[in-house]
């Protein structure tokens, strides 16, 4: 047999054994959920303060007080009251509950459908803040609502890894009167 033919029937071979014994990921996740939209796969898992949530089998997030402080900073050295907000990336929504803990509207603006349905999952009173009569969570792309958006925001909590330059430029060139929050990463100021 020559080396082309055995090498094209070895690789043959070994499609079928791994496509044949290959298990999701996500079956080896304790006490997971899982959702599945035309954008991606979310999952939402563990227990306890130690609940995560994956998207595409990426981690996004975990439970922590960081992302509470995400509205603060956005909105505390405001020169008069908040009146509403932008939360760029629901993820595990603590940051648009947070806000909703200021009496503003919160505008969170998520790209995946799925990631909002598992607010439920991280905080007891997820249904309560999204009938609140401020929550408007919006499934688009965060720098592409605010390009062409006419509204105003207060103050704007955009997702850390967010934080790049055709961001900010959509913040400062379009919508002049939002504040963003100043993201430090060691002595750089980021906006």
């Amino acid at each position: 047999m020559a080396p082309r033919a055995f090498t094209s029937y070895a690789i043959g071979w070994a499609s079928l054994v791994l496509g044949f014994t290959t298990r999701s990921f996500d079956r080896y996740l304790p006490r997971r959920n899982l959702l599945r939209d035309c954008t991606a796969t979310v999952i939402a898992y563990g227990q306890g303060r130690h609940k995560s949530l994956l998207v595409n089998g990426v981690g996004m997030t975990v439970l922590t007080p960081i992302t509470k402080m995400m509205s603060a900073v956005s909105l505390a050295f405001l020169d008069h009251a908040p009146q509403n907000a932008l939360v760029m990336c629901f993820s595990m929504g603590t940051t648009h509950r947070s806000m909703m803990s200021w009496g503003i509207s919160s505008t969170p603006v998520e790209l995946v459908p799925s990631v909002p349905r598992f607010f439920w999952y991280f905080h007891a009173d997820a249904a309560q803040v999204l009938a609140s009569p401020g929550s408007h969570v919006l499934i688009d792309h965060g720098r592409r609502f605010l390009t062409p958006t006419t509204e105003q925001f207060d103050g704007i909590a955009p997702d850390p890894p967010l934080l790049r330059k055709q961001a900010l430029q959509a913040c400062f060139i379009r919508r002049s009167s939002i504040r963003l929050p100043g993201w430090h990463q060691g002595r750089r100021r980021l906006c």
